[in-house]
């Protein structure tokens, strides 16, 4: 059964908003009949919060167009097969194929003539590989670049 959902930007990092939306979740589940109703809609609550917390988000003090010459840079040296590679002056997505099959994604979107927010997700939300790419990607930046930040979580 497929629920359909209207996210707001805002809305899907929202911690908040995915706790309220899986809390909706397990009480429709609950005012349905059924033990096995009530669990399985709220693991499906559940799924989803994990699934939005499986993204890696960090923001880089450079330009966009160098953060995406080392995130391509990257993706090279990994062996990743890129089925997209789209950038324009604003932003960038990449989407690759590991060698075991999981997918990988970048999405880069210049926040200010030198600030970059980078936002990574290996498959269904391997943190450890997410932060390895994007450990690489720091080392990929030019000499002098300053280590990348969290990206501030937007309430609200």
């Amino acid at each position: 059964m497929t629920i359909p959902v209207a996210r707001s930007r805002v809305c899907v990092r929202s911690r908040v908003c995915v706790l309220a939306a899986g809390a909706a979740i397990a009480a429709l589940g609950a005012a349905t009949t059924g033990c096995a109703t009530t669990i399985g809609v709220a693991a499906v609550g559940a799924g989803t919060y994990a699934f939005l917390q499986g993204d890696i988000e960090r923001r880089i003090d450079a330009d966009v167009l160098t953060v995406w010459t080392s995130v391509r840079t990257v993706s090279s040296e990994l062996g990743l097969i890129v089925t997209k590679d789209e950038l324009d002056g604003l932003e960038g997505s990449l989407v690759a194929e590991r060698s075991d099959g999981q997918l990988v994604r970048i999405e880069a979107r210049g926040t200010g003539s030198v600030t970059t927010e980078i936002k990574i997700r290996v498959g269904l939300g391997d943190k450890s590989k997410s932060r390895a790419i994007m450990r690489k990607i720091e080392l990929a930046m030019p000499a002098g670049t300053p280590p990348s930040s969290p990206v501030p979580h937007r309430f609200g």
